[in-house]
């Protein structure tokens, strides 16, 4: 067995270690517990080893992370997407409260003021 097929091959155990993540991802679409900064770094970082792999030719470092990138891909663009729904439906739910209190309708088309 060579080295590069050696790599391969502990590189592909590894990037497929994402994959039961994104497919229970995408099945549930439950992502509050998935950590937003570690889902980012760990994409942009093989995005970068994709681009490494390429520039030195090496056929173990590109599959790997080709492999590695879409699951994270997948689960970066879901966790994102549930926490930017999940924020505004807090928001949503604050400006109602504070309707139900205070009687002051609040006017969601305009931006809030900014405390200089």
């Amino acid at each position: 067995m060579s080295i590069t097929l050696l790599g391969v091959f502990a590189g592909l155990l590894t990037s497929c270690s994402f994959i039961p993540q994104a497919y229970k991802v995408i099945k549930t679409n439950r992502t509050q517990d998935i950590s937003l900064p570690m889902y980012s770094l760990c994409t942009v970082g093989v995005f970068i080893w994709i681009i490494y792999g390429f520039m030195i030719n090496d056929l173990a470092i590109l599959l790997t992370n080709i492999v590695t990138f879409v699951p994270t891909l997948i689960i970066l663009i879901l966790t994102l997407k549930n926490y930017i729904q999940y924020k505004q439906k807090f928001k949503i739910e604050q400006l109602m409260e504070l309707e139900l209190s205070t009687g002051v309708t609040a006017d969601l088309t305009q931006e809030p003021i900014k405390e200089v």
